[in-house]
């Protein structure tokens, strides 16, 4: 099932002292043209306090106008056209958020419906924004097909996206992606401004380990790992003996919340594969549980 529920917006209530930029009064959620152009509370050069907090200042590191949901349609220079939603929130840290859910009209995989979801930071200046997500390219599947990953692959891919506001805090953004150091990702939206932000983001990653059983008393535990010595020098465990969670030794069981197991990870088959495999396990939708990706490989 699409999880498309938002999360709350942190917006300060207006309090006017004087101040006549009241863009944002009537709803701080929702761009609406700037009616002070010269507002500057926060200008190094002007010695007034913040007299209005729910105007287009940057005193709390976000732009009011920025903060929502947004339908998207756009082009991705390897996958095709796209459509879904983008969001910009505040989580309740205050840190300024982005988050992002596509599905590529002209992609499938197994019969389903491919989808994207992106889970980052996001920054603003005046009437422009940054956005950045870190994709994982690997998991657990080394091949699929003729598909076989790569050493390089352990690299994470970080994805930048520009976001632009035609002045007057317009309804429509305009936005570009690229990637580094693969330079996997690239792609240009158009975004129109569809509501406010709900309970909780249009995406994010929720998934949780719970442990099966408690760590073992020390004497148990150095008689099991004596007793697999020669099994623990296998080169499977070349990745993971010198690892701290390896060495407690407990066992884990995967709960995966996010909704359609989305994961910052790449499209091609490999990556496919192991969200089907992990729609089978969770039980979940079997068209939004389908190979998913977060970047171009």
């Amino acid at each position: 099932m699409r999880c498309w529920a938002r999360p709350c917006f942190f917006g300060a209530a207006s309090c006017s002292c004087g101040d006549d930029d009241d863009d944002d009064k009537a709803d701080p959620n929702k761009p609406l043209p700037d009616d002070d152009t010269g507002d500057d509370d926060d200008s190094a050069a002007d010695d007034d306090v913040d007299d209005d907090t729910g105007d287009d200042d940057t005193s709390d590191g976000v732009m009011p106008h920025f903060l929502g949901v947004w339908d998207v349609t756009g082009t991705d220079d390897e996958l095709g056209a796209y459509e879904g939603q983008v969001e910009f929130w505040v989580n309740e840290n205050g840190e300024f958020r982005f988050s992002r859910s596509v599905r590529y009209a002209d992609q499938t995989f197994d019969g389903y419906d491919v989808y994207s979801g992106w889970d980052g930071t996001a920054e603003t200046a005046d009437n422009a924004a940054e956005a950045t997500v870190t994709l994982r390219r690997v998991d657990y599947i080394r091949a699929f097909g003729d598909l076989v990953r790569g050493e390089d692959e352990k690299t994470p891919e970080v994805v930048t996206g520009t976001f632009a506001m035609g002045e007057g805090k317009t309804l429509t953004l305009t936005a570009g992606y690229t990637s580094a150091p693969a330079g996997l990702v690239s792609a240009s939206e158009t975004l129109t401004y569809a509501g406010e932000n709900g309970d909780l983001p249009i995406f994010f990653m929720d998934d949780t380990y719970y442990p099966t059983h408690e760590p073992m008393p020390d004497w148990l535990h150095d008689l099991v790992f004596l007793i697999m010595t020669d099994y623990h020098a296998l080169p499977f465990f070349d990745d993971y003996r010198d690892r701290e969670e390896f060495d407690v030794g407990v066992h884990y069981y995967p709960h995966f919340r996010t909704g359609f197991r989305l994961v910052p990870r790449a499209p091609r088959d490999v990556a496919r594969a192991e969200q089907n495999h992990r729609r089978h396990q969770s039980g979940g939708n079997a068209a939004a549980l389908s190979g998913l990706r977060d970047a171009a490989a």
